[in-house]
């Protein structure tokens, strides 16, 4: 498997800080990566891989595919999976913005009140 080539264990829980109703990936998930991935709860390996293109174990290195109260972030560089980061829920809810995949360089997201719900939503930020 690619990961364990790489030394991966279980995705490591990260706290998101927000500055000024944002979020930095780029500056808050270290290390070398060109592409940071959003898994919602419950996805599973067959979801990461249709998402990210890539091999990621996600039923065992993470709890995303049992737990609502967890979003995942995955890196990735050169076509490899780099970083595992389960962020809660209760600290920024990235399900609301969906899975998805963001260069580095779109990684800067906007917290945002939704006027709709009263929730809080994570939307990318337009550069």
């Amino acid at each position: 498997m690619l990961f364990s080539a790489c030394g991966f264990n279980k995705a490591s829980q990260t706290k998101i800080d927000i500055e000024n109703n944002e979020i930095d990936l780029s500056q808050q998930l270290k290390g070398e990566w060109e592409t940071v991935c959003v898994l919602t709860p419950y996805s599973t390996s067959e979801d990461a891989f249709k998402l990210m293109g890539v091999e990621y174990d996600a039923d065992t290195k993470s709890r995303i595919g049992s737990s609502d109260s967890i979003s995942l972030l995955v890196t990735i560089q050169n076509g490899e999976v780099v970083g595992h980061h389960e962020v809660n829920r209760g600290n920024v809810d990235f399900a609301t913005l969906g899975a998805g995949c963001y260069p580095r360089t779109e990684s800067t997201f906007t917290f945002e009140t939704s006027s709709s719900s009263g929730r809080s939503e994570v939307i990318q930020k337009q550069r």
